[in-house]
């Protein structure tokens, strides 16, 4: 009814209905048509019509007066809320998880400002969920589904979680062909992967025993390094041991098991239209997960 009732606007504005058609580029029939719709909506005639003349009814100069600012107003809104919509220029910010802003992704920041120098990136890396719509961010990277209904979430990748430890260890500990073998070793726990729950193909192993660290640490970053240091063996994701797998610092270990799946997530508030700015960065994020295998479920280096 609005794109009806501003029609109306434009038709009394060009002094006809063949004067809108031409202006706006629409069919004459186009503009009748709109036009009687409109008049059946609001159950009043807004103009009469004649092949000579083109004049208001006593309702539709009432329309007009109370609605052609108002119409006006609305379209300098709209008008203005799409450039901004469409702005590469101004503030983005952007919401990672530490290690993978730091890690695998480190190479995406630097590459993106300098794309779109205009554009005044604004990365704020934390291993703690933020309650998003108070951080007033434009886009998040996050590790598995959320939960909260106001976001909109897209998938964008996989990362498998591996035991992983290093040549040294294994050669001076007790052998370790089961899962069950873990609790005759030095295990390195970390608080984000609470729980060890490893697969096998298509079974499921829930520890048996409690999954009791020597080493207990906050921080993915610092296990794998603990790991290299030959302090003992870690549930990782893959994501964050890449380079330590490639160069032989870590191998890893059982490796008919994985750990659980962490799925890695792009979201945005529900509320707050997605501009351009922002738009641009998802864009890069997507074809970057992508294009990294490890961050589509692979296991970057083969089992030893």
């Amino acid at each position: 009814m609005l794109d009806d009732l501003a029609l109306f606007i434009k038709v009394v504005e060009n002094g006809s209905l063949a004067g809108a058609s031409k202006k706006l580029g629409l069919p004459p029939a186009t503009v009748t048509r709109r036009i009687q719709k409109l008049e059946q909506k609001l159950d009043c005639q807004l103009i009469n019509r004649s092949a000579r003349q083109f004049h208001l009814t006593n309702e539709g100069e009432r329309y007009y007066s109370e609605c052609a600012s108002l119409v006006s107003e609305l379209e300098d809104r709209a008008a203005n809320l799409d450039s901004i919509l469409h702005e590469t220029t101004g503030r983005l910010k952007v919401l990672a998880p530490t290690n993978m802003a730091v890690g695998m992704m480190r190479d995406i920041w630097p590459s993106f400002s300098s794309k779109y120098p205009e554009i005044q990136l604004e990365v704020n890396v934390n291993n703690t969920v933020l309650n998003f719509s108070e951080t007033q961010a434009d886009l998040a990277i996050r590790i598995g589904p959320q939960s909260d209904s106001g976001l909109f979430q897209k998938r964008l990748g996989v990362v498998k979680t591996i035991l992983v430890a290093s040549p040294e260890y294994l050669a001076l500990s007790a052998r370790l062909e089961t899962p069950e073998d873990l609790q005759q070793h030095q295990l390195i726990t970390v608080d984000t992967i609470p729980s060890w729950i490893l697969y096998q193909d298509n079974k499921k192993f829930i520890s048996r025993f409690p999954i009791v660290g020597k080493t207990k640490v906050n921080d993915i970053r610092l296990a794998a390094q603990l790991c290299s240091r030959s302090i003992g063996i870690a549930l990782l994701p893959c994501s964050e041991v890449v380079d330590e797998l490639n160069n032989g610092d870590l191998i890893q270990v059982l490796p008919e098991w994985v750990g659980e799946a962490r799925e890695i997530y792009a979201i945005w508030s529900s509320g707050r239209m997605l501009h351009k700015r922002a738009r641009l960065m998802l864009d890069v994020l997507i074809d970057f997960v992508k294009n990294e295998p490890v961050l589509q479920g692979e296991i970057p280096i083969k089992s030893e």
